[in-house]
């Protein structure tokens, strides 16, 4: 019987040191892997296919990723109702203001470089453009609710006109009569 509970004594000896020598490797191998992680640093990069920002109920903030046209970046306005967007819009790159799917506001500066600022009705259509010509002039149109200019007014060959529904110029500032006046002299 004694040697029944010697071997018993015996096996729970070793089997305690057998558990300690797993936990200290346990141990050792997780400090090895904490000063290999911490001595890489920080990384140059991270790469993926999107990033999105949620709060702690997992409602989307902002979404980052690569759409049809390339990269925009989406900031889920919620109170407001409203997305603001920053990115790439076919040939433009710019800010867009969203509200209900609709762009509202939009700042873009095309591929040849001319900065435009647009706003736009609930139906989406640009009833306002303000931008810079090919000599950095700036220039406006007011836009009726069908599309067609109301107002047209340049600053770098200076110009105002006023258009009826046809697109037919009903004033224009300087006259014709003016111009060639001026040319004359």
């Amino acid at each position: 019987m004694e040697s029944t509970e010697a071997s018993i004594a015996v096996f729970n000896k070793t089997l305690r040191r057998l558990r300690l020598v797993t936990l200290l490797t346990l141990v050792i191998a997780a400090i090895a892997l904490a000063i290999a992680v911490t001595a890489r640093g920080p990384q140059a990069e991270v790469r993926a296919r999107a990033f999105v920002l949620v709060d702690d109920s997992g409602e989307v903030l902002a979404r980052l990723a690569k759409v049809k046209d390339g990269p925009v970046l989406v900031l889920h306005a919620r109170r407001a109702g409203a997305d603001v967007l920053i990115g790439s819009a076919v040939d433009d790159a710019g800010i867009a203001i969203t509200v209900n799917g609709q762009p509202r506001l939009t700042l873009l500066t095309g591929r040849d470089g001319y900065p435009s600022l647009g706003i736009r009705d609930a139906k989406g259509g640009n009833r306002l453009l303000i931008g810079l010509d090919k000599k950095d002039a700036p220039s406006l149109m007011l836009r009726r609710e069908n599309g067609s200019p109301a107002l047209i007014a340049r600053a770098g060959d200076p110009m105002v006109q006023f258009l009826d529904e046809q697109n037919k110029v009903v004033l224009s500032l300087p006259t014709q009569e003016t111009t060639r006046a001026s040319r004359r002299k």
